[in-house]
């Protein structure tokens, strides 16, 4: 089941609630709605695996924000495993709008809760994805993944990994393309 993939050693030294994104830290992340999460609830994690491209001055007063920098791919489910919720935060303009969902299906392969801004790819998995309204809504979205019982998560994991298979995703990455990887590391 989901249990094979360990949580990376590196949160060891995190607390719990950790609310995780992976991949390159540009201009389409809304650093802005996570200065806003991470002000509301200090006790949440916020950790960014990926290189950083932009300034990131607006969170960097934040204790409970980690930019943690950039691993080898096959590291990645580990990272992913150690997440309590993962999240999709693009800010909403040309970009966001027309980006890959190939990182949605990574999260969903993982069986991790996801919360992301509504945008199209989101909106494919509505019934899977929780979709936060504003800042305010990504914030109850976040509480609402953030508190699932294990009777939830563990359904609605399995559904997510079928959804994922289903996009020909494997949930351990096996099949994945090193050259598919890099792409999608260094892209949205």
């Amino acid at each position: 089941g989901m249990g094979e993939v360990r949580p990376h050693p590196i949160y060891d030294d995190f607390p719990e609630k950790r609310v995780g994104f992976i991949g390159s830290v540009a201009y389409w992340v809304d650093l802005d709605l996570i200065a806003f999460l991470a002000e509301k609830r200090p006790d949440y994690q916020f950790i960014f695996v990926g290189p950083v491209g932009v300034k990131v001055s607006s969170v960097s007063g934040f204790k409970n924000v980690h930019f943690i920098g950039r691993y080898p791919f096959n590291q990645l489910p580990g990272l992913i495993a150690g997440f309590d919720v993962c999240i999709n935060p693009y800010i909403l303009d040309g970009v966001a709008a027309g980006c890959s969902p190939l990182k949605l299906y990574e999260y969903l392969a993982s069986g991790k809760p996801i919360v992301s801004v509504r945008m199209p790819e989101a909106e494919q998995f509505a019934d899977l994805v929780f979709i936060g309204d504003g800042n305010q809504g990504m914030l109850e979205k976040l509480d609402e993944a953030m508190s699932m019982g294990a009777e939830r998560l563990s359904t609605l994991a399995q559904k997510q990994v079928a959804a994922s298979a289903a996009h020909g995703w494997d949930s351990r990455f096996a099949k994945t393309k090193e050259a598919l990887a890099d792409l999608l590391y260094e892209t949205i």
